[in-house]
């Protein structure tokens, strides 16, 4: 937004011949090819809390003539087996990143990205709100509502032990991603790129990157 204000009040910026416009709330329904071609859009408002409001339709309708039309690819997170789960919205229910169901808190489980508030936003929004729900958690351990299992470690390698331990007892353990597995997925992708004349090729399965690294997903 801060670079938008900048350049509505930049005189330059007025006088060039192509503009656009940014209308929120708006949520498009169909192409409508009579008396020209435009875009049939309904008008949304925001109902509920600022950290979980939703848009909800009004019923009525808009028309913006349009010469051509963009459809994005969708996006709808799935669910995870004994996690809570708005199968209207694709989101995990929260507030301000606490998982809750029926209404309160899970404790202990918390949730951030475009699970927790859907596909929206950019790069530096998912940023900023995961600094979010990982300050929730800090909070929640602080406080004691939750308990810090690594409460008694004297050193940053005993709690690594200690990561490493429980990681162990979860079905991740078999299909872990180090920092120096990800250095040889980041050569392998650099390596094929070089090959193709191309900065790099990037791995777009998770089997093919468990495979560079020597590991089966199905292990």
């Amino acid at each position: 937004m801060d670079v938008l204000l900048k350049h509505s009040v930049r005189p330059e910026d007025a006088q060039k011949e192509k503009q656009f416009h940014l209308r929120f709330l708006m949520s498009p329904a169909e192409v409508v090819y009579s008396g020209g071609q435009s875009v049939r859009f309904q008008t949304n408002v925001l109902e509920g809390l600022p950290e979980s409001a939703r848009a909800v339709s009004t019923n009525n309708c808009v028309d913006v003539p349009c010469a051509m039309a963009l459809r994005s690819v969708g996006y709808a997170s799935l669910a995870l087996c004994g996690v809570p789960f708005d199968n209207v919205r694709r989101i995990v229910p929260n507030i301000a990143g606490r998982v809750v169901h029926n209404g309160d808190a899970v404790r202990g489980m918390y949730v951030a990205g475009w699970l927790k508030r859907g596909p929206v936003g950019v790069i530096a929004t998912t940023m900023q709100d995961a600094y979010r729900t990982a300050d929730a958690l800090v909070m929640d351990l602080e406080s004691g509502a939750i308990s810090n299992p690594l409460a008694s470690s004297t050193s940053s390698s005993s709690s690594t032990s200690l990561i490493d331990a429980m990681l162990a007892q979860t079905r991740v353990a078999k299909t872990r991603v180090s920092y120096d597995d990800w250095l040889r997925i980041d050569a392998h992708e650099i390596a094929v790129g070089v090959a193709h004349n191309k900065p790099r090729e990037k791995l777009t399965s998770v089997n093919e990157m468990l495979d560079v690294i020597g590991c089966s997903k199905d292990q």
